[in-house]
């Protein structure tokens, strides 16, 4: 059985949050990193692979998260390159090209009915991407064809939205506003989380 595998970018700097943004809490103590993996983890993903920076590696916080263990972690040496670089350091990881979410760092919020329902409609696309009220977000899903093109490119500054629409898409209405959810910010992260507005990183 096909079995989706993840990749999770956390290579940015999070310069405009101002501390690293895998670390970030929700209001029972997890953070971002953990809450991506096991969301993942209990949707079925095996093959997991994160893309972090060294600054990620070098945190205190980095060696507490146990749940890396099961995890395959990829160093991006030059993060200025963005994010289609980490895809495609990720996606080269991977020890099959079965269909692969790219999870972005600062979308936190996720649905495993969301992650479901991507992967069964992916079949007949190339690219699934969720939608919510007409308005793409993320995670977004691909299959075999783009995952080989963006391993492919030598352009380290490719634009990932220019790529894939050259393949074939399917947009999926999901009942999940956190598809749209971007914490970039200190204020994005104050507006979902109130109570740890002046201190993000505690």
């Amino acid at each position: 059985m096909i079995k989706p595998s993840c990749i999770i970018l956390a290579a940015g700097n999070s310069s405009r949050m101002g501390v690293l943004k895998p670390f970030l809490k929700f209001s029972d103590g997890c953070n971002f990193l953990e809450n991506i993996i096991s969301h993942y983890r209990k949707a079925g993903v095996k093959d997991l692979v994160i893309v972090v920076n060294q600054h990620l590696l070098d945190d205190n916080n980095y060696s507490k998260i146990s749940l890396l263990k099961d995890c395959h972690l990829v160093l991006n040496k030059y993060p200025e390159y963005g994010r289609s670089y980490s895809m495609k350091l990720g996606l080269k990881k991977l020890d099959d090209k079965n269909p692969a979410f790219i999870q972005n760092i600062d979308n936190p919020f996720l649905k495993q009915s969301t992650l479901n329902i991507l992967f069964n409609g992916i079949s007949n696309a190339d690219v699934a991407i969720p939608t919510f009220q007409g308005r793409n977000g993320h995670p977004v899903l691909l299959n075999k064809p783009v995952i080989n093109a963006i391993i492919r490119n030598i352009n380290p500054d490719i634009n990932f939205r220019e790529l894939i629409n050259s393949f074939s898409q399917i947009k999926i209405e999901v009942d999940d506003p956190g598809i749209l959810v971007n914490i970039n910010t200190p204020e994005d992260y104050s507006n979902y989380f109130p109570i740890k507005s002046e201190h993000p990183d505690s």
